[in-house]
């Protein structure tokens, strides 16, 4: 498989841990891809992201997403932590 990139948005805290609010990360090998590749692409490439990453929620096109869920191309993945404290 060539290389795939998933664009990802962070949000609030996410965006903090991350250090930018949108980018694209490299999903190769995953056929098909889904949420579990893109949060271990983030976590590569935001070692340091670990616990906002473990609870945030994944959401695409406005609805929300397991780690098993199978990402379409073009999707941008938003991530969001919980607002509020919660």
């Amino acid at each position: 498989m060539d290389t795939t990139s998933v664009r990802v948005r962070y949000w609030a805290g996410a965006e903090a841990a991350a250090g930018v609010q949108t980018e694209d990360l490299d999903v190769s090998g995953a056929n098909p891809v889904t949420v579990g590749h893109v949060r271990r692409a983030a976590l590569a490439a935001h070692p340091t992201m670990g616990d906002v990453l473990a609870r945030c929620s994944a959401l695409a096109d406005g609805r929300r997403l397991d780690d098993d869920a199978v990402v379409a191309e073009g999707v941008t993945v938003e991530l969001l932590p919980p607002f509020a404290g919660g």
